[in-house]
């Protein structure tokens, strides 16, 4: 593994329970090199962007019955990094979500901590942090 394989994707881990029973739903994002080896973007749209873990995970549940009736819920959600102001909002949006505890460690905004961390690479700092890289 590189570091470009840990800045390119972001992994979410949501923890659902249903009565006393509980299910992990992990995703990453993708990429928009992954989008475009399916499908040519548009060269006139500047907004070449992949789609983000969180919407991902959000979008299968939305297609769950269980969920939908409130019979399962989501507990818990973990993202890498904290959610971009898109994803925050879809997620303080939607109703049976909008209350659920979020947990990240990285943060986009504190350029300075990066810096110090890997030079301002996100890649070398979470190899570090998942002791792939001396």
């Amino acid at each position: 593994m590189s570091s470009r394989d840990f800045s390119d994707y972001n992994v979410t881990a949501w923890l659902l329970m249903k009565g006393s029973s509980s299910e992990f739903i992990v995703s990453h994002n993708k990429t928009i090199k992954e989008l475009e080896k399916v499908k040519r973007s548009d060269p006139d749209n500047p907004a070449r962007v992949g789609f983000h873990s969180e919407v991902l995970v959000a979008d299968a549940l939305s297609r769950r019955l269980d969920v939908l009736r409130g019979e399962t819920l989501v507990t818990q959600i973990f993202t890498e990094r904290i959610p971009c102001s898109e994803c925050r909002i879809l997620l303080s949006e939607i109703s049976h979500l909008k209350d659920v505890p979020r947990y990240y460690y990285l943060a986009y905004h504190d350029k300075e901590w990066q810096r110090k961390q890997a030079k301002g690479s996100w890649g070398v700092f979470l190899m570090n942090c998942y002791r792939l890289q001396e």
